[in-house]
């Protein structure tokens, strides 16, 4: 009789040391971590273990938590449920079971690239050149549409101007400047008279 007690006691004993230290299921004190790098612009939406969820808007190098601690010793699975429509992105250390020392979540975003350029009428000289920043296109004599070499980041702005003018034309832009959105940019104008 006496060693029935004493089984049931250290079975007791057992359970109560595994609860406080997290191992007996339920929430915990261990935040499990998200950095976010590369995100232009947008927001992505996560998930742990297909419950808690998690939306972070840009970069966040210094790290956002889930609303939900979780316990030493607990798996958790990281999942995208929703991508920026401005970036393709990546997780890193997605998975595994969380402790104070494997508790942060990598996710790397690639901004998507798009092209710039549109159309050009009446250029009859030779030596016109375009800029966008630091980028600049020679466009030939007689060329009724251009595309820059360079592409540009989802995002971001754009400003294409004349860098220099062609022989006996000169040469406006319209619609040149503007934000890089979800798809190519041919809408910019170059007019030469």
């Amino acid at each position: 009789m006496k060693k029935t007690y004493l089984r049931s006691g250290a079975a007791l004993l057992c359970a109560a040391t595994l609860a406080a230290c997290g191992g007996g299921g339920g929430g915990g004190n261990i935040p499990l971590i998200v950095r976010v790098f590369g995100m232009t612009d947008g927001s992505i939406k996560l998930k742990n273990n297909g419950g808690d969820e998690l939306t972070v808007t840009g970069n966040a190098p210094n790290g956002v938590t889930f609303s939900q601690a979780m316990a030493d010793d607990k798996t958790y699975n990281v999942t995208i449920s929703q991508e920026p429509e401005s970036a393709k992105c990546t997780l890193s250390n997605a998975s595994g079971k969380i402790n104070w020392y494997n508790r942060t979540v990598d996710v790397v975003c690639q901004p998507y690239q798009r092209t710039l350029g549109g159309s050009i009428s009446g250029l009859t000289g030779r030596g016109l050149i375009l800029a966008n920043g630091s980028s600049s296109l020679n466009v030939e004599a007689g060329a009724t549409s251009f595309v820059f070499g360079e592409k540009v980041l989802h995002g971001l702005t754009y400003a294409v101007g004349v860098l220099r003018q062609p022989d006996g034309r000169a040469c406006t832009v319209d619609k040149g400047a503007g934000s890089v959105g979800a798809v190519d940019i041919t809408t910019v104008t170059v007019t030469c008279k």
